[in-house]
């Protein structure tokens, strides 16, 4: 088991809990340990920022995820 340092700046710890679920998601699954998102939630959130970003480049243009 490999143990993070408690985070003193940054996401606050956001990172190493991210991590943490992630490992949960692809190693032996436990009573319990069941993901607070989905992988298919967090794609969809991934994909809404990066249109977000893009329509921000693009001086507000809107973006159609569907196409994106």
């Amino acid at each position: 088991m490999i143990k993070f340092p408690v985070p003193t700046s940054g996401h606050g710890g956001g990172d190493e809990r991210i991590m943490k679920q992630f490992i949960q998601q692809i190693g032996p699954k436990e009573t319990g340990s069941e993901s607070l998102s989905s992988i298919d939630k967090s794609l969809q959130s991934h994909l809404m920022a990066f249109a977000a970003e893009e329509s921000r480049l693009n001086n507000g243009k809107s973006i159609e995820l569907a196409s994106f």
